[in-house]
């Protein structure tokens, strides 16, 4: 029963990998009848095709920025597989996160020509656009993968972040 309410609510499903790998670890995955466990490895699979989709946009994105001198730090859920959780079982938000320093706003948009499209997160409120920290993309690719580039962490009134300590401080990805 716990196996069918988490496969049933979306936010929790990105940990089917997850709770998939443990129970394979622990052998408890045997316990499972016939419909939960055919479910849970569907979802698996499927939360997997995802993560790797969203592995390869970070490969090309890594790459043209890289020969571009651009530097790009992953945030959140996609920065966490590979590190803390295994490729196995990835961690998948509902978005790609990649923070850019703020002089790169507009290089990010000529970055990511013929690979996504820029989209309006507030349309038709333009005091909400103006209060924005960051830009938000739709990447081309069959499943539609929106990519977030911010460039603060959060809203500027609220947070005062030491930018280049944290790039200093920053970590090249496992993966």
């Amino acid at each position: 029963e716990a196996i069918a309410a988490l496969l049933k609510a979306p936010k929790w499903r990105v940990l089917a990998p997850l709770t998939a790998a443990r129970l394979n670890e622990t052998k408890t995955d045997r316990l499972l009848t016939t419909e939960p466990a055919a479910a849970l490895r569907q979802t698996t699979l499927s939360t997997v095709a995802i993560a790797m989709t969203r592995q390869q946009i970070l490969v090309t994105l890594g790459e043209q920025a890289g020969r571009a001198g651009m530097p790009l730090m992953l945030l959140k859920g996609a920065a966490l597989t590979g590190w803390i959780y295994p490729w196995s079982a990835p961690r998948l938000g509902a978005d790609l996160d990649l923070l850019i320093d703020p002089a790169d706003g507009d290089r990010v948009c000529a970055l990511l020509a013929g690979l996504a499209v820029e989209q309006d997160k507030f349309p038709g409120r333009p005091r909400l656009r103006g209060l924005a920290y960051e830009r938000s993309f739709l990447v081309r690719t069959p499943g539609q993968v929106e990519l977030d580039v911010p460039h603060e962490l959060a809203y500027p009134a609220l947070s005062r972040m030491d930018y280049d300590g944290l790039w200093q401080r920053s970590v090249p990805h496992p993966g």
